[in-house]
Formats: structure tokens, C-alpha cells, sequence
């Protein structure tokens, strides 16, 4: 097998989840449906949110997450503040995000990277 082929991102048969070329853009230019043309469903929130971490809010962290209910909705989102706060947020027992209407939404935090930014699961996906 040649190296080229190694590092080739387009793997027969679509192994390992990678989008064959195009795909993204078919999609974008179904207007976010669907190869049956039903709408995608996705509302994510992205902005300003508050960590509450056991009780202690921390102002100032960012999220971008998919609130919506529904038969497919996304589990996974993103969160942003200070590499010890996020650790902190890791090992608390029970962690929310405020959102800037004032809803809030239970997370649990997967991976924290040192750059400050977490891959969080909602927690209706940790059940």
C-alpha cells in the first residue's frame, strides 16, 4: 500500500466516519435538510453562559450546544472558560450551564483540553 493511500482522508467504503468528498457541501446546499429534505432540526445555542459547578457560578464561559428536544436531538456540545475552572467542573458532582435566558441545562464534562475549552454530553445522554 503506497503512503499516499495511508494519508488519503477518502477510505473505501466510508470507514471511520470520514464524509466522502462533497457530502458537506450537498448538505449545505439542501438548506440544512437531509437527503429526504426534511429539516434538520438543529437550534444550537452558541454564546455567554454561566458555569455552575456544585453551586459556585463562574460568569464569563462560553458554550455552543443543541437545546432541543426531539427524536434526534445533538448530545454533545462545547464549553469554554479557564483550564481550572473547567478541571474543577470535572470533578463536581453536579454541573450546569445558565443559558442568557436563564434556563438551565445539566452537562457532564468528557474531556477537558488545556487550551480552556471542554467537549461536554447533556446530561438527558448520561442517563
Amino acid at each position: 500500500m503506497s503512503s499516499s493511500r495511508l494519508l488519503s482522508p477518502h477510505i473505501s467504503g466510508n470507514q471511520g466516519g470520514v464524509q466522502p468528498p462533497g457530502t458537506l457541501r450537498r448538505r449545505a446546499e439542501l438548506g440544512g435538510r437531509g437527503a429526504a429534505g426534511k429539516a434538520a432540526g438543529l437550534k444550537p445555542i452558541a454564546g455567554k453562559c454561566v458555569l455552575i459547578a456544585d453551586g459556585r457560578r463562574v460568569e464569563g464561559a462560553a458554550c455552543a450546544i443543541d437545546v432541543e428536544e426531539g427524536d434526534n436531538p445533538q448530545a454533545y456540545g462545547f464549553l469554554s472558560a479557564p483550564y481550572e475552572v473547567l478541571k474543577a467542573a470535572q470533578l463536581a458532582r453536579r454541573v450546569q450551564v445558565e443559558l442568557a435566558e436563564g434556563r438551565l441545562i445539566e452537562i457532564g464534562l468528557l474531556q477537558v483540553h488545556p487550551t480552556g475549552i471542554a467537549l461536554i454530553a447533556l446530561r438527558r445522554e448520561l442517563s
